[in-house]
């Protein structure tokens, strides 16, 4: 493989809140470790861009001031990142920057979102907490292990990433559509998630060489940690 893979880093300085960041290290590691030449280009508030060369595309989760500013600068660029989705671009959204992609976000008043996703928030009295949820990924089982900032709940029609089993009951969390990974887990969701680190490099690797099976990762303490987790639920 010769084809640099570019992975586009919107706004790391503010979408950073609880390491963020780490989620681009873990898909340039994963990577690298297969011998797959990798840039990661970085996308500054404030200066005007194009998405036309990348293959994936991160944007994280930031404080309410940092979302605010980032949402306020996307508002008139959003037919950009519109038009990359649209021609099945790889995208991953987490945390608050996962919610600024829906119709509104609620809050002292409810701000216009982008509107990207036809989906709706609420305000939610959730505790914050490390949860599991269960799903499936392109025909696999997936098994996802984050920390969830409960501010808010999610509505949409579009299949979910998994089911949240708790006590109080069940709940989805996150959504695919086309190429696109949204989530409200927060954080560097990627470290404890292989499986879904590695679809997201799929779609990617698969716009420059087709199809392909990637090589398996020796990944020993996170399969030891998803197991423990599994067991005890």
């Amino acid at each position: 493989m010769e084809q640099t893979v570019i992975l586009g880093h919107l706004f790391k300085e503010q979408m950073n809140a609880y390491g963020d960041s780490f989620n681009i290290q873990v898909l340039q590691t994963r990577l690298r470790e297969r011998g797959v030449p990798v840039e990661v280009r970085e996308y500054p508030l404030g200066e005007e861009a194009s998405f036309t060369d990348c293959d994936l595309l991160y944007l994280g989760g930031g404080g309410q001031r940092e979302t605010r500013l980032v949402l306020d600068f996307l508002r008139p660029r959003k037919e950009l990142l519109r038009e990359y989705l649209q021609r099945g671009g790889v995208m991953l959204a987490t945390g608050s920057g996962y919610h600024i992609l829906g119709q509104s976000i609620p809050g002292d008043e409810e701000i216009p979102g982008l509107g990207l996703l036809n989906m709706s928030l609420r305000p939610s009295q959730g505790r914050s907490r490390e949860v599991l949820a269960e799903g499936s990924l392109e025909g696999r089982p997936l098994w996802l292990l984050g920390w969830l900032e409960d501010q808010v709940a999610c509505s949409h029609d579009y299949p979910s990433l998994g089911i949240i089993r708790e006590k109080e009951g069940e709940r989805p969390e996150g959504l695919v559509t086309r190429h696109f990974i949204g989530t409200s887990l927060a954080g560097p969701v990627l470290a404890k998630n292989k499986d879904l680190a590695d679809q997201l490099l799929a779609w990617a690797l698969e716009g420059k060489y087709g199809k392909l099976r990637l090589r398996p990762l020796r990944d020993p303490l996170e399969n030891l940690l998803k197991k423990k987790v599994i067991h005890d639920v």
